[in-house]
């Protein structure tokens, strides 16, 4: 297990935890989770826009394009903004340990089984008896937590 990119895990981590927090505190404001949804995405493109032109990243060519299945164009988004307007509602509703300490573990139950079953192309990983006391371990500091 390489250190360095455990670090950047807890730093992306952190990330996500600092940008649901403002993005809650923008939807509480606007009194709507989607437009505070929608001020993210818009934001974000913006940047990653900027981002590629700065970096001259060039573009794939169209076969390349063509190659992508439909879905991986779409599902992601949408995936993405259901779950991401789940918590910016619920960011203000129940504050943001019990909401981040939640999320942490229904990422961890859906990443140890897609990662199990192999899902998604991803390096398969069998869940063992340590995983799942991990989890469980888990599971239970979340209740702590929201006591």
């Amino acid at each position: 297990m390489n250190p360095a990119l455990i670090l950047l895990s807890l730093l992306a981590g952190s990330a996500i935890a600092l940008q649901s927090s403002m993005s809650g505190q923008l939807s509480q404001r606007l009194q709507n989770p989607l437009l505070s949804l929608l001020v993210l995405y818009i934001t974000g493109a913006v940047s990653l826009m900027i981002t590629l032109v700065v970096k001259k990243t060039p573009l794939p060519n169209s076969s390349e394009l063509i190659n992508v299945p439909a879905h991986l164009w779409f599902v992601g988004g949408i995936v993405s903004s259901l779950g991401l307007s789940l918590v910016y509602w619920l960011m203000p509703q129940i504050g943001i340990a019990k909401v981040v300490s939640a999320l942490v573990v229904g990422q961890l139950f859906f990443s140890m089984t897609a990662s199990h079953f192999g899902w998604f192309e991803l390096p398969q990983s069998e869940i063992s008896l340590a995983k799942l006391i991990g989890l469980l371990l888990m599971m239970m500091g979340v209740i702590l937590i929201n006591k």
